[in-house]
């Protein structure tokens, strides 16, 4: 998770740019907000991105179809107060739960990603 003080929207294009430069593509765009407001929480700026690289997904999902329920990878992004909000699962964490050594390694690979592009967004 990182905190950012850029605006929603300028947030939002810096991590879509940032998933396209590192060779994902972005799957959907999902608006949350009006289920949100259906709880009464009050936000306009609440999105979960779904992106991954297909070639990759594809192999592994049909090598390893347990791995099916983490994927895509996600970032949720929504603005609090005066920052924006950046958040994705570990996908590292999740490689405790696999004994096969391509997929703790894929899983690697996507974490070191997901910290670079965080490391990015702080500049």
């Amino acid at each position: 998770m990182i905190r950012t003080e850029q605006p929603f929207e300028i947030a939002m294009e810096k991590i879509q740019g940032l998933i396209e430069e590192y060779g994902y593509s972005i799957a959907h765009t999902q608006r949350c907000d009006g289920g949100l407001n259906d709880f009464d929480y009050e936000t306009d700026y609440y999105r979960v991105i779904f992106f991954g690289k297909y070639e990759e997904v594809k192999a592994l999902s049909n090598d390893h179809p347990e791995i099916i329920p983490f994927l895509p990878l996600k970032f949720l992004v929504f603005a609090e107060n005066d920052e924006t909000v950046i958040v994705s699962l570990n996908p590292d964490v999740l490689a405790d739960y696999f004994d096969n050594t391509d997929i703790k390694n894929q899983l690697q690979r996507w974490q070191n990603d997901i910290n670079e592009m965080f490391s990015e967004m702080r500049l």
